[in-house]
């Protein structure tokens, strides 16, 4: 699966120089939370997907959004189920051993990847199970948010669609 977004590069440690001449590094900040969300195109035949990882004060670490094309498939679905996906892929690669709760607002993919519901499409089997793979390489547990609530993510997705000139259906 080709990443078609840019991910934010993770925030480095700062080295400062101390007064007798030692290196001092500070915490990188600790991620607790990221959000997912991803919203369909109807006009261009894409999704637009988004997350955004945030500190246990709120405040946002690092975000990525990105552009996944499908003439067969474009829905609502399909759009949040990559958006988790993405966040799961960068969590697996930057902070596997991190305790981290993901939060999306799609029932289907919480439920299907926590193995608490079944898939009848295929697409959405493929999906879920592309999900699993990259949520079993780190410590994160999903949960479900109220849509409503999910409002951290939401700008990325929708600044994709501004940007293209497409049609938002949410």
């Amino acid at each position: 699966m080709s990443n078609l977004g840019t991910t934010a590069p993770v925030r480095r440690p700062k080295v400062h120089r101390v007064e007798n001449r030692r290196k001092v590094t500070t915490p990188t900040p600790t991620i607790t939370t990221i959000h997912t969300h991803g919203t369909p195109d109807v006009t261009n035949n894409c999704c637009h997907w988004s997350w955004v990882a945030l500190d246990k004060a709120g405040n946002e670490i690092t975000r990525a959004s990105g552009v996944y094309g499908d003439s067969y498939r474009v829905t609502g679905n399909v759009a949040k189920f990559h958006g988790l996906i993405q966040a799961l892929e960068w969590l697996a690669v930057n902070a596997p051993d991190a305790p981290v709760t993901v939060l999306s607002d799609l029932e289907l993919a919480v439920g299907i990847v926590n193995e608490e519901m079944k898939a009848n499409e295929r697409h959405i089997r493929l999906l879920a199970s592309t999900a699993g793979r990259f949520r079993s390489r780190t410590k994160a547990t999903l949960d479900l948010m109220r849509h409503k609530e999910n409002r951290a993510a939401q700008p990325s997705a929708k600044g994709c669609l501004v940007a293209k000139g497409a049609g938002v259906r949410d």
